[in-house]
C-alpha cells in the first residue's frame, strides 16, 4: 500500500512539472500567432475636390507596420489605365513609416470620378483598397456639349437650342465672337450669365431642313486663339411610322395565321382608316389600341395554303390623316424554300486484283 501511494505522488508530481513546462511555451506560441506584421495607412480615401481637365492629381498615402514582424508589399494596383503609383516601401520593420505615392490622368476624365488602388502584402489583412474620388471639369465647359434639332417632316420652323458656357479658370473669360460654319445652322442672342465666367449662347436652325444636317458653332474669345467650338445636328423624321415593315408569310402555310402590325404617330392629332389590301384574301382589322396617343393595330389575316408567285408581293394600304404621308404601305411576302442538291454519288476506286500466283512459285 505504501509503495502505491509513493508510486502515485510521482506521476502526479510528474503531470504537474510537465505543465508548468509546457504552459510558458503554450503563451509564447500564441502570443506569436497573435503578432506578426499590420498595416495601417493614415487615412484610406482622399477627396481631391474640383481639378481642370488634363492636370495631374497627386496623392502620397502615408503607410506603416504597427505589428512586431516586417511588413512586406508585395503590389500595389490601380484599378484602370489612368491611375499609375510612383515607388512604396517594400519592406517596413515594425513601426517604420513609408509613403505611396498614386497619381491619375484627367486627360480623359470629366465629371465625378472614383478610382481605387489595391495594396496587398503579408499582412492578416492581405489586401487594402484605397481610394481617390472628386470632380474633374473642363476649363471651358459647354453644356450640353452639342446643340440638336429634332423636327418632324413638314415643319416649317424650329425651336432655337440654347448652349451654357461656363469658365472654369482663374483669368475672366468673354465671348468676343460667333458664327455658323454653314447656313443651315446660326447664331442668336448671345447672354451675359456672370461677367467673365458664364454666357448662354443661342443656336438656331435655318430651312430648308434636311435629315442628317450637322455642322459647327465657331465662338471667338477673350483668350489668345482660342475658340470654343459647339458641334450641331439636325435630323428630320416622319410622323408617322409603322413596326415591323413587312409581312413574311412562310413558303407553305400549313394554317390561318394573323400578323399584327402596330401603327404610331409623335403628333397626337394624327388617325390611321381605311385599311385595304390588294389581296382579297387577306383580311384586315384596324383598331385604335392608343387610349391618348394615335397607337393602332392591324390584324391581317392569311389563310392557309396562301402563295404568291415567285419574286412577286401584295401590299396592305392603310391611309393617314398626315399631309406629309396620307398613305403607308405595308408589303407582304412569302419566304421561299429551296431544296438542297442531291449529292452526286462518287464510284469507290477498283481495289487492285491480288495474284494468283503463289509467292516462291517459279
Amino acid at each position: 500500500m505504501k509503495k502505491f501511494l509513493t508510486a502515485g505522488a510521482c506521476f502526479l508530481s510528474a503531470v504537474t512539472m510537465a505543465w508548468a513546462q509546457a504552459a510558458p511555451e503554450a503563451a509564447t506560441a500564441a502570443g506569436s500567432a497573435a503578432g506578426g506584421p499590420k498595416i495601417e495607412f493614415d487615412t484610406r480615401g482622399y477627396e481631391f475636390g474640383k481639378v481642370i481637365q488634363g492636370e495631374m492629381i497627386r496623392h502620397e498615402f502615408v503607410v506603416s507596420n504597427s505589428g512586431d514582424q516586417t511588413l512586406h508589399i508585395t503590389d500595389v494596383h490601380p484599378g484602370c489605365g489612368c491611375t499609375t503609383a510612383g515607388i512604396w516601401p517594400h519592406e517596413l520593420a515594425p513601426g517604420q513609416v513609408g509613403k505611396i505615392p498614386i497619381q491619375i490622368n484627367s486627360q480623359n476624365l470629366s465629371g465625378s470620378i472614383r478610382k481605387t488602388v489595391t495594396v496587398t502584402s503579408n499582412a492578416k489583412e492581405s489586401r487594402v483598397i484605397l481610394e481617390m474620388s472628386g470632380q474633374v471639369v473642363k476649363s471651358i465647359d459647354v453644356i450640353p456639349s452639342f446643340a440638336m434639332f429634332h423636327l418632324i417632316q413638314g415643319a416649317s420652323n424650329a425651336a432655337p437650342a440654347v448652349v451654357k458656357i461656363t469658365n472654369h479658370m482663374d483669368a475672366p473669360f468673354r465671348v468676343t465672337s460667333a458664327k455658323s460654319d454653314t447656313p443651315a445652322f446660326g447664331v442668336g442672342e448671345i447672354k451675359t450669365l456672370t461677367d467673365g465666367r458664364e454666357y448662354e449662347i443661342t443656336v438656331t436652325a435655318n430651312p430648308p431642313f434636311g435629315h442628317g444636317t450637322n455642322g459647327t458653332i465657331l465662338l471667338g474669345t477673350s483668350w489668345s486663339n482660342y475658340v470654343v467650338r459647339i458641334p450641331t445636328y439636325l435630323t428630320v423624321q416622319a410622323a408617322v411610322n409603322y413596326q415591323p415593315h413587312q409581312i413574311m408569310v412562310p413558303s407553305e402555310l400549313k394554317q390561318t395565321n394573323t400578323y399584327v402590325v402596330t401603327l404610331y404617330s409623335i403628333r397626337p392629332e394624327d388617325r390611321f382608316t381605311n385599311a385595304t389590301s390588294s389581296d382579297e384574301r387577306i383580311s384586315l382589322v384596324l383598331t385604335n389600341a392608343g387610349a391618348n396617343r394615335p397607337v393602332y393595330q392591324l390584324r391581317a389575316t392569311i389563310p392557309a395554303g396562301f402563295t404568291l408567285p415567285p419574286g412577286k408581293m401584295t401590299f396592305i394600304t392603310v391611309e393617314t390623316t398626315d399631309p406629309q404621308t396620307p398613305e403607308i404601305k405595308i408589303p407582304v411576302q412569302q419566304s421561299r424554300s429551296f431544296a438542297m442538291p442531291a449529292a452526286s454519288a462518287r464510284p469507290r476506286p477498283a481495289l487492285p486484283v491480288a495474284s494468283s500466283t503463289a509467292s516462291g512459285s517459279h
